[in-house]
């Protein structure tokens, strides 16, 4: 998006005074504008309740403002951060976790909404996730729990897919 120059005249009263006096008033309107790269995310095969990470590069293209951004879950891709900002001309990294539940082919799109300065969603770009659950992951892994459990202990650490791995299957 261009930057857009807006000119304002603008009138000042004073109490007790019938002059008036005409302020000249520039400005710019500018909106963010956000462009993910890549555009498609293949995670190849991941076994039903396991994971696979992929990152996602989330670019501000507008050179004078910051980008802020959220994004929608999906059932099965899961952003992480799900919102965040970005400022003037840079990238952030987005993770993207797709966690199958059930066996079988599973393709969706995750939504990125660019927000305005009042909170309005001014653009909106997605990014597709493909995977497939083939199988079904071992669960003989003893679950975290009891009462010496620290929030520490129920993070699942990130597991990203290889390109070239995915490739080949």
């Amino acid at each position: 998006r261009e930057t857009e120059s807006l000119k304002f005249l603008g009138v000042v009263s004073f109490a007790n005074r019938e002059a008036r006096l005409m302020v000249p008033i520039t400005a710019r309107a500018t909106a963010s504008q956000l462009a993910l790269d890549p555009m498609l995310l293949d995670f190849g095969a991941v076994r039903c309740h396991d994971v696979g990470d992929h990152l996602l590069d989330v670019k501000n293209l507008c050179r004078d403002v910051p980008a802020r951004w959220r994004a929608r879950r999906s059932t099965y891709f899961k952003p992480s951060p799900s919102s965040g900002t970005v400022l003037p001309g840079q990238t952030a990294s987005v993770a993207i976790r797709y966690e199958p539940k059930d066996l079988g082919p599973h393709r969706q799109d995750v939504v990125f909404e660019c927000l305005g300065a009042s909170g309005e969603v001014v653009q909106s770009a997605s990014v597709r996730c493909v995977g497939v659950s083939d199988a079904v992951s071992d669960k003989s892994a003893r679950l975290p729990g009891g009462t010496s459990a620290t929030p520490a202990d129920f993070v699942v650490p990130r597991k990203y897919v290889d390109p070239a791995e995915v490739a080949r299957q």
